[in-house]
């Protein structure tokens, strides 16, 4: 299977032979992110509290790099250097993940650079699957291809067709809009 690197500069640059982000099929793969400023390259001033807000952050980032979305994160592999920090990992964790709770395994190792109190890598899905089965569904008002690809996803500001078919363009529109808000496709 081929899989895309994701890049970005808005979160910490890999430090050896390996990508903060790769995409195979519909899933990225999150390298392990720790409480690191992608500005300064060094590691947030605080506790584990700062620390875990910074590697959610920086997951975000990428995933966002990627189109997706923590919101969109099916697993979270958590690396906790001590488990007296259990607590405040915990609750941060729970105000960046309010609603759709991912599945989350954690690890305790105490083995991480410069003072590192919290890790995490993660699994989200892109959701393209999703967008193209409801564009093939509704005459296909773009290219799958390039309504995956670009962003917002699709652009439904085409003329309105004389009669009938511009009523369903109308109700296609409301439908997609709807989608977009209840984030069942991202935008």
């Amino acid at each position: 299977m081929d899989f895309e690197v994701i890049s970005t500069p808005n979160a910490p640059q890999a430090k050896g032979p390996y990508a903060q982000a790769t995409r195979a099929g519909d899933f990225i793969f999150c390298a392990g992110q720790g409480g690191f400023d992608p500005n300064t390259g060094m590691l947030v001033e605080g506790g584990i509290r700062e620390q875990t807000k910074q590697v959610l952050r920086n997951l975000s980032a990428i995933l966002e790099a990627a189109g997706s979305g923590l919101n969109r994160v099916v697993k979270v592999t958590v690396f906790l250097h001590d488990w007296k920090d259990f607590q405040g990992m915990n609750e941060v964790f729970a105000e960046f993940f309010p609603e759709k709770l991912p599945a989350r395994s954690i690890v305790q190792g105490q083995r991480w650079p410069e003072g590192s109190l919290v890790a995490m890598e993660a699994i989200a899905d892109t959701n393209r699957i999703k967008v193209q089965r409801y564009l093939r569904l509704n005459d296909g008002l773009q290219s799958t291809r390039s309504c995956v690809q670009s962003t917002p996803l699709i652009s439904l500001k085409h003329k309105h067709r004389k009669g009938a078919g511009g009523h369903r363009l109308q109700a296609i529109r409301k439908q997609f809009h709807e989608l977009l808000r209840r984030r069942i496709v991202p935008n």
